[in-house]
């Protein structure tokens, strides 16, 4: 509202001794709950400016990367070369998202549970029959992450943020298969759960954010601990996972 800025504004410029808080006539929204805030403000009023805090329920759609890298003995249900192939797959979260209810507040914090695929094939080569090894990676994983995140503009209408934290999977159902060949092509053997997979793998992630009132377009980059359950053997992956939240505000 042109008319309640000029005001402020002017107010602002009056009480200018007592600090400068155009950055925060800016920013206002001007609802009941900003400009209450701004004029405590001007009259230097302690401990009333602080609100429920901004807080958003949110559902988001995205679609994974993944990059995998394997290591294994020779002769072992993963060699040394396996190929796990990279691949895509869709990506769905529900979450919520915690802010201070200060303009200036620049750290945000995020907790999400959410459900994703990691369907793909693998290939190897069998030293013991002379024939390939091949894999078969149908998964599905309910996740849980928290992610605390650090605004670089908090008083812009488009706001940019960074964050580190922690992503949790647990294997909700998978149905691995491996298909040893002999030289001339045919079925050697055929082994259901392998790749074996741990039921909870931790990964590190690290996120950044791009949103406005509603909507945040996202970019998340995390690196897997080791999925199998093997003692010589690692299947380790990388994933990149981009797509775009819609938050529901929770009204002040």
């Amino acid at each position: 509202n042109p008319f309640f800025k000029s005001q402020l504004f002017d107010l602002n410029s009056n009480a200018s001794s007592k600090g400068d808080i155009s950055k925060e006539i800016n920013a206002s929204e001007y609802n009941t709950y900003s400009l209450s805030y701004l004029f405590r403000k001007l009259n230097q009023v302690k401990g009333g400016d602080k609100g429920k805090s901004d807080n958003s329920l949110f559902v988001g759609v995205g679609v994974s990367l993944f990059s995998h890298t394997t290591s294994g003995i020779p002769g072992g249900y993963i060699q040394n070369s396996t190929i796990i192939n990279s691949n895509t797959s869709p990506y769905i979260t529900i979450g919520y998202l915690i802010k201070g209810s200060k303009k200036d507040n620049k750290v945000y914090f995020y907790s999400q549970l959410a459900f994703s695929t990691l369907n793909t094939t693998g290939k190897d080569f069998s030293n013991i029959t002379g024939g390939n090894v091949q894999y078969d990676i149908k998964n599905t994983f309910i996740e849980f992450e928290l992610l605390p995140s650090y605004v670089f503009n908090p008083y812009a209408d488009v706001k940019f943020s960074a964050g580190l934290g922690m992503n949790l999977m647990f294997m909700a159902s998978g149905n691995n298969v491996q298909r040893i060949y002999n030289a001339g092509g045919g079925l050697n053997l055929e082994t259901q759960g392998v790749p074996q997979q741990k039921s909870v793998v931790g990964c590190p992630v690290f996120a950044l954010n791009l949103f406005t009132k509603r909507v945040t377009f996202f970019a998340n980059y995390q690196i897997s601990g080791n999925l199998t359950n093997y003692t010589n053997e690692s299947w380790k992956f990388s994933r990149i996972t981009g797509g775009i939240f819609y938050g529901f505000k929770k009204g002040r």
